[in-house]
């Protein structure tokens, strides 16, 4: 150490685990360039000397010309600091990466690798449009949360993930409430979604009349639908696409109820 004292054991094993901690990150964080590889060079147009300069090039040019000046760094003032600095330049990067973060295939931005965000791609292009992508805009996002007061006075939170899919399943859980179902039974009922309007991701792809049922759904339902016009298309008995809505409700008697749907991964836990 600095002062000249040698580092208890203790402190010894906690450097070294942290050490093994980043080691490993720093593994998979090559591992997930590699797995990218395909999808880089299809969206890019690359040839594999190109993408080898990616992956060796770059980080030979990294490490040539940070790696003197960093070890200067570090032996002529406190190691500690230079660490917590390079996790901090590290944290940040990792930061601006998740701005563009590919959730459910978003466009790669043309000459640049960098994929829009998965709400960022619910932006339009067309400058007619209320949600054109310009500065200053407020655009309208998909995420849905909602809180219900009876007017007994119990309270309920409820939401779900899936993009356009998300008031849908919400407002058909209210509907199943309504008619007396337990919180659990509501989630579990079989569910549908429309398709007859621009998505809201890009590239808003547009089903006019088309409407989805989980195949719980019996099929002289379809068939009505069908009389009546609409493009009746079939998902399986449990579809994650319809949703994943949960809810905490607490009733007028202060009975705590939980709901969790089964179409994705999650669990109602109360203590």
């Amino acid at each position: 150490m600095n002062d000249g004292t040698a580092p208890t054991s203790r402190l010894q094993a906690r450097v070294l685990a942290l050490l093994l901690l980043a080691y490993i990150f720093n593994f998979l964080d090559r591992q997930i360039l590699g797995i990218l590889a395909g999808p880089i060079i299809a969206d890019l147009k690359l040839d594999d000397a190109q993408f080898g300069a990616i992956g060796g090039l770059a980080f030979a040019l990294l490490y040539s010309i940070l790696g003197v000046p960093l070890a200067l760094l570090a032996d002529r003032t406190s190691r500690s600091r230079v660490i917590a600095g390079a996790v901090a330049v590290w944290s940040g990067f990792t930061v601006g990466a998740l701005v563009a973060v590919n959730c459910v295939g978003s466009p790669v931005v043309p000459g640049t690798g960098l994929t829009v965000s998965s709400r960022g791609s619910q932006g339009w292009l067309d400058p007619g449009h209320a949600s054109v992508v310009a500065p200053g805009k407020r655009p309208r996002l998909t995420p849905s949360p909602a809180m219900l007061f009876d007017a007994d006075g119990g309270v309920m939170a409820f939401g779900t993930p899936g993009g356009d899919v998300q008031a849908q399943a919400m407002l058909q859980l209210l509907l199943n409430l309504a008619v007396g179902m337990t919180p659990q039974r509501a989630v579990e009922a079989p569910r549908f979604a429309t398709q007859s309007f621009p998505d809201s991701f890009w590239p808003h792809r547009y089903f006019p009349g088309r409407v989805t049922l989980e195949g719980r759904i019996e099929e002289t339902t379809a068939d009505g639908l069908r009389a009546r016009g609409h493009d009746v298309q079939r998902w399986g008995d449990w579809e994650w696409r319809a949703g994943g809505v949960c809810l905490a409700r607490i009733d007028a008697h202060g009975v705590r109820w939980g709901a969790a749907d089964p179409r994705r991964d999650s669990y109602a836990v109360a203590w």
